[in-house]
């Protein structure tokens, strides 16, 4: 799977294995402490997408916690691709 081309078209190497849902949550990610606070722009089954105000290379671990009025998700994760995108990077 690559998460970058995995949104449907009718070329076989570039379908999306899982459906992204648009999002706007605030999320917090180590090491981009002292950073402007990312927001999560998508999630999936397969993994969420964050704008950042600073690229992170691919295969960077973060910690992530997203905070929530009865639950909070609290995970690691690696950063499987980023772009630039806007003023900041996905």
């Amino acid at each position: 799977m690559d998460p970058q081309h995995d949104e449907t078209s009718g070329a076989p190497h570039d379908r999306r294995a899982f459906i992204r849902h648009p999002a706007d949550i605030p999320i917090e990610v180590e090491p981009l402490q002292g950073e402007p606070a990312a927001r999560v722009a998508d999630v999936s089954y397969g993994g969420l997408a964050l704008l950042a105000q600073r690229p992170q290379p691919p295969g960077t671990l973060l910690h992530i916690r997203i905070s929530g009025d009865e639950k909070s998700l609290d995970a690691r994760a690696f950063v499987a691709w980023c772009q630039p995108e806007g003023q900041g990077y996905r």
